[in-house]
This record gives C-alpha cells, sequence and structure tokens, in this order.
C-alpha cells in the first residue's frame, strides 16, 4: 500500500493538518487532540479546494454531537451567489496512510444526511451548529428563488479509503441525484485536479454588429476569436472559478515573484488604475469553444471550454496575489481597472505557438518553452512520488518537497554521467539543455528514463553531502560524477533500488576524489602559475585525463 502514496501530496496534506490543529488549539486548547486534528482534516479541504482562509474554513466546522456525519457545511455567496453546497465527513490517522478509515456504514450515513438536506427534511437529532447552517442555506435559497441544490460530499482522511468502499452502489446512486462523492486520502492528488473544465467571463463589448472580434473572422471553423476589455474584478472570478492553477498550468511559468516587470504591473493597478489598460498587454485565453451569452446589460458573459492561460499569467498571478492578501485595501481599483482580454478558440496544439508569439513582457528561454512538454509532465508525476520537485518552470511552489531539482541540472547531470560530457556539463547548462533535452524528454520516454533520471538527483545529492574542497566540488563536480559512473557500472545501474545505492556510491566515491586531486596536483605542477581549477574541468582535456588514469589503473 505505501508504495501507492504520493509523498509529495501527503507532505502538503500534513503540513496543512498541522497548521490547522495548531490554529484549533488556539482556539480551545482544552478539547481532546483527536478531535482537534480531525477537525483539522476538514479545515485542510476547505482550505486547499476552496481558498478558505483559517478563520472562514474554522467557522464551517460542524463536527461534534448531534452533527449526523457531516464534519464540515460550507456553501460559496460570493457576489450574493449561492455556489455549490459542500459537506465533508473527516478521519485523522495518527500515521499517514493508516488502512482503518472510512467504514461502509459511515458512507452510507453521510449520504443519507446529504440527501435529508437535498429533499428539504429535518433532521430527528441535529446539532445547533448544523442547524443553524441548514436553516441559513435554506433561507438564502428562498430569498434568491433558487431550484433545489446539489452536493459535493469530501470523505477525507490522511489514511486510505479502501477501493471498494469508494465504489458502493449508494456512492454512485447518489450520484443520479445530484449527490457528488470526492474521496481524499493518501492515495489521492491533495487540491484540485487539473482536468478539462468550463469557466467563464463577463466582458465589456459592443452590441450588434460592431464586436472588436472581426479581426478574428477567418473562414476556418477551428479558430475563431474576441477581442474585449474586463474588469480587474470580473478577471479575478474568471481565475478563481477556473482554478488557479489549472488556469496557468499550460503558461510557460507561474508567478515570477521577484521580477521588476512584476513590480510594475502591481504598482500601475494600485496608482493608476483608470490607465491600467494603457499600462498593461493584457490576457490571451486558448480555449476548445466557447459562447457567447448576454447579460441584458452592456456586458457579454463568454462561456469556455477548458481555457487555460498562455500569455498575462504574471499579471494574473499579480493581482490575485493582491486580491488575496489586501483587497480590502484596493476595493476600488478591483472595481474601476480594466484590461484588455483575447480568447482564442483554436486547437491545443496551436498554443505553444501563440504563446511564444506573444508573450513579451519578461523574457522567455528555450528551458521555459519546453516546460509543458509531456514528456516532462510524466517525469514531474514519477520525481513527486518520492516527494521530490522535477521543476520545469520559474515561480513553482516547491514547499511540499522534502527536495527539489531542476530540469536543467538533472539533464548537466545526465550528461555527465550517462553521455560522458562532463566538461560541458559544467561550462554550459542551456548547451547541455539544448543538446540532451530530446534525447530524454521524447514521446518514448518511459521507466527506465525515469529510473535514470532518479539516478542522477540521487547521486548528485550524495555528492553533495561529502566533505569535499569548496574550490573542487565548485568545479569537479561533474567530473566526479562521470568517474564515478565509469569506475562502477553500479552507479547506473537503474535496476538496483535506489535505496540501495548508497554502498555502491560510498565503494567508489572516496577512490574517485582521490584521483580527481591526484589530476589536480599533476596540472599544478605542470602549469604552475598558469594553472587554472575552472579552465581544467571545462576543457575537453579532463575526460581524457581520466580516462587515462582508470586505463592505468589509478583507480582500483
Amino acid at each position: 500500500m505505501i508504495n501507492n502514496f504520493n509523498q509529495t501530496q501527503l507532505n502538503k496534506f500534513r503540513q496543512q493538518i498541522n497548521q490547522n490543529q495548531e490554529f484549533i488549539n488556539d482556539k480551545n486548547p482544552q478539547e481532546d487532540s483527536n478531535k482537534k486534528f480531525s477537525k483539522a482534516v476538514s479545515m485542510s479541504v476547505l482550505r486547499e479546494y476552496f481558498s478558505l482562509d483559517q478563520n472562514a474554513a474554522f467557522e464551517a466546522i460542524t463536527d461534534g454531537d448531534g452533527d449526523n456525519k457531516i464534519d464540515a457545511f460550507y456553501y460559496s455567496d460570493y457576489d450574493d451567489e449561492l455556489g455549490e453546497l459542500i459537506l465533508i465527513q473527516s478521519k485523522y490517522k495518527n500515521t499517514d496512510g493508516d488502512i482503518a478509515t472510512f467504514t461502509e456504514d459511515d458512507i452510507k450515513l453521510c449520504l443519507r444526511s446529504a440527501q435529508t438536506i437535498l429533499d428539504g427534511n429535518n433532521f430527528q437529532d441535529i446539532s445547533a451548529a448544523l442547524s443553524e447552517k441548514i436553516i441559513t442555506y435554506r433561507s438564502r435559497l428562498a430569498d434568491a428563488g433558487l431550484p433545489g441544490i446539489s452536493i459535493k460530499i469530501f470523505f477525507a482522511t490522511n489514511g486510505v479509503i479502501h477501493n471498494e468502499h469508494k465504489s458502493l452502489s449508494e456512492v454512485k446512486e447518489a450520484l443520479n441525484i445530484g449527490i457528488e462523492s470526492i474521496f481524499v486520502d493518501a492515495t489521492t492528488h491533495f487540491g484540485n485536479e487539473l482536468s478539462s473544465i468550463s469557466s467563464e467571463i463577463i466582458v465589456n463589448q459592443k452590441s450588434g454588429n460592431d464586436k472588436t472580434d472581426s479581426i478574428f473572422n477567418i473562414e476556418d471553423s477551428d479558430y475563431s476569436g474576441i477581442v474585449a476589455s474586463c474588469n480587474i474584478s470580473n478577471l479575478i472570478s474568471f481565475y478563481e472559478s477556473g482554478g488557479t492553477r489549472l488556469l496557468l498550468s499550460e503558461n510557460v511559468r507561474f508567478l515570477i515573484k521577484n521580477s521588476s516587470i512584476n513590480k510594475e504591473i502591481k504598482s500601475s493597478f494600485i496608482n493608476e488604475p483608470e490607465k491600467f489598460c494603457y499600462l498593461n498587454n493584457g490576457v490571451s485565453i486558448i480555449c476548445s469553444a466557447y459562447e457567447e451569452q448576454p447579460t441584458g446589460h452592456s456586458a457579454t458573459r463568454i462561456i469556455m471550454t477548458a481555457p487555460y492561460v498562455v500569455n498575462g499569467g504574471q499579471t494574473l498571478a499579480t493581482l490575485y496575489q493582491i486580491f488575496t492578501t489586501q483587497r480590502d485595501d484596493y476595493i476600488d481599483q478591483f472595481n474601476n481597472a480594466k484590461i484588455l482580454i483575447r480568447i482564442y478558440k483554436a486547437p491545443n496544439e496551436y498554443g505553444l505557438k501563440i504563446a511564444k508569439a506573444t508573450n513579451s513582457q519578461n523574457p522567455i528561454r528555450i528551458v521555459d518553452l519546453h516546460s509543458n512538454d509531456n514528456a516532462q509532465l510524466v517525469a514531474k508525476s514519477y520525481f513527486e512520488q518520492k516527494g521530490i520537485g522535477l521543476i520545469t518552470k520559474v515561480g513553482e511552489d516547491t514547499a511540499y518537497f522534502n527536495d527539489t531539482i531542476t530540469n536543467e541540472n538533472i539533464l548537466q547531470i545526465y550528461a555527465a554521467l550517462y553521455c560522458g560530457d562532463p566538461a560541458k556539463a559544467k561550462v554550459s547548462k542551456s548547451f547541455i539543455f539544448k543538446k540532451y533535452y530530446s534525447l530524454v524528454f521524447n514521446e518514448s520516454i518511459n521507466e527506465e528514463v525515469f529510473q535514470k533520471l532518479f539516478r542522477c538527483y540521487s547521486l548528485a545529492k550524495f555528492i553533495n553531502t561529502q566533505n569535499i574542497d569548496h574550490a573542487v566540488k565548485k568545479n569537479a563536480f561533474y567530473s566526479i560524477i562521470y568517474l564515478m559512473g565509469q569506475i562502477s557500472e553500479n552507479i547506473k545501474n537503474f535496476n538496483i533500488p535506489d535505496n540501495s545505492m548508497l554502498a555502491h556510491y560510498n565503494s567508489v566515491f572516496d577512490a574517485s576524489l582521490q584521483t580527481i586531486n591526484t589530476i589536480i596536483e599533476t596540472k599544478q605542477r605542470e602549469l604552475r602559475t598558469k594553472f587554472s581549477m575552472n579552465n581544467l574541468f571545462k576543457g575537453s582535456e579532463i575526460k581524457d585525463l581520466i580516462d587515462l588514469a582508470i586505463e592505468a589503473h589509478v583507480v582500483e
């Protein structure tokens, strides 16, 4: 069962549980510890899936006597629109991955409670907290004249839910009446999955035939587009409803936190909101289809299928950061500032071409343009299972990884270990990326490649923990990697499990370092004052010197 865990996601889940438990402890230090952790699980789901702050997540908790298997009750009423009703049942385990979590009865009883709420019926025995929330919600529905509601139930635990419990007939039957069950445990992705969804945005668009999309009129049903302006508040609503990670998943990078351009975006938004549209390139969105709907006002609702942002991601992320941290300080700016919006209906493969053509505010490297290649995405998933972040784009969230390594760095190590190119690996990571990227990250990428890449990470991690002279380590790092691989084929043998490699590393490292130091000393005597360690290890001669040392049996 442990092999099914996603260590990175468990790290993330565990960190949030611990943070929320501390928050609850400050609120009620006398409460039972297990009860606090169970509530912390519910809060973690609300924070991760619905972007609630800790106070709002805490207020949604109903866990306790008379909760009718409903540990949290939440609905969104942003802009006076009632969203889907969210119910949570949570189980906390002291040991992550414990299999003793939800019973069949737990799940069935929670589904019955959801149906009771859906049908408008009352519970015989109910806590004051849950009763108050249900009454308030039903009153809001009545005031808004809205029809019956749909419900999502999150069964959440840091343990493991049995697969047969996830596929109970009652779970499937409930879906037919508008009750969807979502299972969150140690084997699943913690957070909104990146999947094809629909989202909408309200834009300012002229009526009749005088529309700004005329420049996109071409005789091809696969391509069409709209150019319009949009209020920043509507842009933020689109960003949240579409899923902040999903919308930027196809962008070449996430938020560049220290970018001077992003500081200018923030400054112009705050200080000159009425001129913001003049000072910004806008946002470009690609989707597989869109539909225009009038709103009865001057605005138009654009409903898009599977939208993603290809240009303007820095603007979106910067504005959203302001929104989540300083919203109350800049309400006027969010209501009054406008931005240019381009919506493209185009085949998915055309997105990269548009991204290359339209990105100009922050320079793009070739590494960025490959950041969403499928081969890299599946490699990232392999590393993530082990708790390691394979970083492919600027601005990725690394908080929940045990360690990270960039795609550029891992190709440098790969070039030294498996391709015999230690000098170039030291000299230029951009050269190595261009030369070896397609060799490693191509459509044929498979488990063997994943294991080789992880061996590269593992070996580099080991060397970085050894006691090596700083100057030697700085200059000879990739040569040491090459030499260790040449001394022992076991170093490169990806069929040997990673947890068995420490003995192999130890057996050849000392000999490798001794050989490197001998080469350095020899060249120092030979060149005297003209000796440069940097030049030694960036020149093609270093590989020959290492190979000669091995042939001469200097290395045993």
